[in-house]
């Protein structure tokens, strides 16, 4: 029963990280040493020279070192790793490019007067965006069949009105609860369900646009950026797994733009906009627990980094208006159990408990049969860390703890960017405790923003500093960032055609494939046969039938050993004809349910071929 997590040592670095620099950062004399100047100092010059080839050096590392990561990308899926020496002088190149593109500001600071065209530009890149989740044959693979039916189990069974019980679980949160209200609304099969989760996406992505073009003056910058947030999905990933993105990722731009609207307006304080917030935010929380809670606090983290910029040690408000906040927080994932109940209840279960609704946080067999070792060298996680620790480091520097500064900046977007820094570092939790290299996509949302930013802010202020070590460093980090962004784009483009060739190839969005071997069920097989297996949630979804079995998805069987109990029970005393996948015997089996008692009261009769799904009609021997 003892949880083994790395979460816990990399919570404790976060939360010291930001207890240590908000002390020392705001110690008067360390925060007048720490602000730069523009010294024409050649040592100092050379140094920071150094350093931007240093940091140019650890990002090529990082590039190399993927490969050799687990889960790590394979030069079939990733073309550029097919040649790595042509695509590491490619890298040097676009770092050359992007420091000269700088050194010419007039070429990339004019903004544009009329951001409509850039809206344009997003609308149709999240037009790209959501055709990549549009993959209707789930039938394809077994791959595909194996994740699908792990994401699409609990939806069949909230659809068919079926409760929330300690058999009928999930892994991945209450979304279903969400989502079936609208499929039983606008009806269709798999197909419709795809279109929805398409919709969403573009959604969530046009919202991380929207922060992107509204925050970012640098008009290259933005472009990259609104173009690099599409690449993961459209041009790295191969298959249906909806597990990451868009469903731990999909509330990420919805919160940040609502929360970046209000900062830019000066909403955030209306009782209106406070009230759609925290609606917002239970429902992030229903929808993924993991995930929602983290947004929560990311929220709440604003709130309590502008009592910070407001109040000083000594002010009483600092502590009352923080109390408020933490109660605030507590109060919305409370209100998001609550509502869950409520219509757990209203469907004709129980009242979900608290260890039921945190699930799998509180499951010590979960994180366990998950839980990898850190992924050593130098990776990817550790440039989304700095990044993200530089903004939360920034905001207590403007801070107001030991100051007492009235001139500080009320303009609250240091404050936003620690939101979005708060965001990319409780996401990666997922990461942390499952270092499965995919998992880090977790954070690209968060961790593009952060980057185009970064990258904003050091043109900017390298185009006002004009000389000295600091315009060195500034023009090379803002090359470094910038190219990061640029890299991707790249990447994006000559990997696209590969991710939809193969698309195509595994007919990925043809339904006529599978649609008449599905009718071929309905016509040879009563309705409502029942049914279990991977690809029975989809097939019968389609098909409009109960299976009359609910219980976790066939993936995550082992998270619920009181499930397979069940099953055995099932099979071994069911007197009717029944419909199994093909790989559901192997499944059970390797998990311990003894199908021999089935197999002697049963005959295969006949049989099905959905994709690479093959459902077996068994009947009782006469």
């Amino acid at each position: 029963g003892k949880i083994t997590s790395n979460i816990i040592p990399y919570a404790v670095f976060l939360l010291v990280f930001c207890m240590l620099v908000c002390i020392i950062m705001n110690i008067p004399a360390v925060k007048n040493r720490l602000k730069l100047s523009g010294s024409n100092n050649k040592v100092y010059s050379v140094i920071s020279a150094l350093i931007i080839l240093v940091v140019f050096g650890i990002l090529i590392g990082c590039y190399l070192n993927e490969v050799n990561l687990f889960d790590g990308p394979a030069a079939d899926d990733y073309l550029y790793h097919a040649n790595e020496k042509i695509t590491v002088i490619a890298l040097t190149a676009i770092f050359i490019i992007t420091l000269a593109v700088i050194k010419k500001e007039n070429a990339v600071v004019q903004p544009v007067k009329n951001k409509v065209y850039l809206y344009l530009f997003a609308v149709a890149a999240g037009l790209i965006y959501a055709y990549s989740f549009y993959l209707p044959n789930v039938y394809s693979t077994d791959y595909n069949v194996y994740h699908f039916d792990a994401y699409f189990n609990t939806v069949y069974s909230a659809v068919n009105g079926v409760a929330r019980s300690g058999l009928n679980s999930g892994v991945y949160g209450y979304y279903a609860l969400i989502l079936a209200p609208i499929l039983k609304l606008i009806g269709g099969g798999i197909n419709t369900f795809m279109i929805l989760m398409a919709a969403l996406s573009a959604f969530s992505y046009m919202a991380a646009a929207y922060v992107i073009i509204e925050l970012v003056s640098n008009n290259a910058v933005r472009i990259m950026a609104v173009t690099a947030l599409i690449v993961v999905n459209c041009s790295l990933h191969t298959g249906v797994y909806f597990q990451l993105v868009p469903h731990r990722t999909l509330f990420a731009g919805i919160i940040l733009a609502y929360l970046f609207f209000g900062v830019k307006r000066k909403y955030c304080y209306k009782p209106v906009y406070i009230i759609i917030n925290v609606c917002l935010l239970m429902i992030s929380v229903i929808w993924n627990f993991e995930t929602g809670i983290v947004y929560t606090i990311a929220v709440a983290a604003y709130y309590i980094i502008d009592n910070v910029k407001k109040y000083n040690f000594k002010q009483a408000g600092l502590y009352t208006n923080t109390l408020i906040v933490v109660l605030a927080l507590i109060g919305t994932i409370a209100g998001a159990w609550v509502i869950t109940g409520i219509i757990n209840v209203l469907m004709g279960g129980s009242f979900i408990s608290i260890k039921q609704f945190i699930f799998p946080l509180m499951n010590s067999d979960y994180f366990d049969y998950l839980r990898y070792e850190y992924q050593k060298g130098i990776v990817a996680w550790l440039i989304t860390a700095f990044f993200g620790l530089f903004f939360i480091g920034n905001v207590f520097f403007n801070s107001n703890l030991n100051t007492g500064d009235k001139n500080i900046d009320d303009s609250r977007y240091d404050a936003f960017m620690a939101v979005v820094a708060v965001m990319a570092l409780g996401q990666m939790t997922y990461y942390i405790n499952r270092t499965a290299y995919g998992n880090l996509t977790i954070v690209h949302f968060t961790t593009v923003i952060m980057i185009a930013v970064f990258a904003d802010y050091c043109i900017k202020n390298y185009q006002k500093s004009k000389a000295g070590y600091l315009s060195i460093l500034l023009k090379g980090f803002a090359a470094l960032s910038a190219g990061i962004l640029l890299a991707m784009c790249a990447a994006g483009v000559y990997n696209y055609s590969y991710v939809e060739g193969g698309n195509e190839l595994s007919d990925m969005r043809n339904t006529e494939v599978y649609n008449s071997e599905i009718q071929h069920i309905a016509d040879v097989c009563a309705k409502d046969t029942k049914a279990i297996g991977f690809s029975i949630p989809m097939v019968y979804y389609e098909l409009g039938w109960d299976s009359g079995y609910y219980f976790i998805d066939f993936a995550d069987l082992d998270v619920y050993p009181q499930s397979l109990e069940y099953l055995q029970n099932e099979l071994d005393n069911i007197d009717e004809p029944i419909i199994m996948d093909y790989n559901a015997h192997y499944t059970l089996t390797d998990k311990g349910v003894n199908l021999d008692k089935f197999y002697e009261r049963f005959e295969l009769s006949d049989e099905f071929t959905v994709g690479s799904a093959v459902l077996e009609y068994w009947v009782p021997v006469n």
